[in-house]
């Protein structure tokens, strides 16, 4: 489950609604304030920022490991491995 925050709280990910409730969860796009999180019909996610403009997150894997900027820091992707 993907939360995104404003404020440039970026987006916390649980594993389960328990982890919710626990408040057990991974950080990413820290200083990043999320508008909108979408997923489309091929698993892929799309996330809109104020100060980054979209990303994107395959649907090849659950786990972000890493960030990849686009040439002129306007649009980002991040990238499941």
């Amino acid at each position: 489950m993907l939360i995104g925050l404003q404020e440039g709280g970026g987006i916390r990910r649980y594993q389960s609604i328990e982890k919710l409730r626990e408040g057990d969860y991974e950080q990413y796009l820290e200083g990043i304030s999320v508008t909108h999180i979408f997923r489309d019909n091929r698993g892929a996610y799309w996330i809109g920022s104020i100060e980054n403009g979209l990303f994107t997150v395959g649907s090849r894997s659950e786990d972000i490991r890493s960030v990849g900027w686009i040439v002129g820091g306007s649009c980002g992707v991040l990238i499941l491995k």
